[in-house]
């Protein structure tokens, strides 16, 4: 290698980064970028940009493990309800909330909110900007998943089902893209619909990965999730409503993923896997399923230094055709 190719790799090197880390639903099982009103439990860890409101009791972190890593639940806005939260782990809520204690210091309220399972609570200010940074990295991943190419495909039998098919030639580190273009055919067909996902190579690639196009979905009421895709790999789906600002899910179970950044999201059913929406509302239960999914790393390049190296390139190429 000459002195001057040397240099060229080095350059290259410095003129780019990679974002690379874990996915925050891969930490989460639910992020809200502003509120969440429930009346059920989430198993997982959960993060809230806005307010909690919580009018029955409710419990977080159920599912989780001791020793607990970081806190199970933040809340960046108030802590609403009167009914008792059930907190496995400790609770950071933001600076604008009343921590108070009783019964001789060992139980503590939040905004007169009972919290129980002895639960550490603590005033964090910083939770309203990590609330921005979840939203930019909620909406970054949904945009780089729908630009992400559809490589499998998708059949509808009419009034009947909408069949999944997974690519064959797809392996290791390679994720199956679904395009649902036409969201009408199945969430909002109020004829006997089911989906179903057919992948003799699901045990091989990265992931599932389903764009879902409108701005306003309403699935109905018997609306399913079937097979055993659905039942076992329910890990490795995620569904990118990647354009939606309103979104209600019927009481059928919701399989896999769910990533939302624009929607207000109802649930009135359970939902099996990690949720990123703008704001949820949900009845039933939310369950932790830890997703793989997650947007591959951006390479960023320095524009300055990246002019340089097609400066340094071109003079280059020319030398070697000048003194040929």
């Amino acid at each position: 290698m000459t002195k001057f190719s040397t240099f060229l790799s080095l350059l290259t090197f410095l003129s780019c980064s990679v974002n690379a880390g874990s996915f925050v639903l891969q930490d989460y099982n639910v992020v809200t970028i502003t509120d969440f009103n429930t009346t059920s439990h989430v198993d997982g860890k959960v993060f809230v940009g806005g307010d909690l409101i919580a009018n029955t009791k409710i419990g977080v972190g159920e599912h989780l493990d001791s020793p607990y890593i970081g806190a199970s639940l933040q809340v960046a806005g108030n802590v609403n309800g009167n009914s008792g939260i059930s907190v496995h782990g400790s609770m950071e809520v933001g600076t604008g909330n009343t921590i108070s204690t009783f019964d001789n210091g060992n139980k503590v309220r939040v905004n007169s909110q009972e919290i129980q399972n002895s639960a550490g609570v603590s005033t964090n200010a910083d939770l309203t900007n990590t609330a921005i940074d979840y939203q930019n990295e909620l909406q970054q991943a949904s945009t780089v998943f729908q630009n992400m190419e559809t490589n499998s495909t998708s059949t509808y039998a009419e009034n009947k089902k909408y069949t999944m098919t997974v690519d064959e030639s797809l392996g290791q580190d390679d994720y199956a893209i679904f395009d649902f273009d036409d969201m009408n055919k199945f969430f909002s067909n109020s004829s006997n619909q089911e989906a179903e996902i057919i992948a003799n190579n699901i045990s091989d690639i990265a992931g599932i990965i389903i764009n879902v196009s409108g701005t306003s979905i309403n699935q109905a009421s018997n609306n399913s999730m079937l097979g055993s895709i659905f039942s076992n790999f329910r890990e490795k789906i995620l569904w990118n409503f990647y354009e939606a600002t309103t979104i209600t899910l019927s009481s059928n179970n919701f399989m896999g993923s769910l990533l939302a950044p624009l929607a207000t999201v109802t649930a009135m059913g359970d939902i099996d896997g990690s949720v990123g929406v703008y704001s949820l509302i949900t009845t039933r239960e939310i369950h932790l399923v830890e997703t793989e999914v997650s947007p591959p790393p951006v390479v960023e390049v320095n524009e300055p230094a990246s002019l340089l190296l097609f400066a340094f390139a071109f003079i280059a190429l020319a030398r070697r055709f000048t003194f040929k």
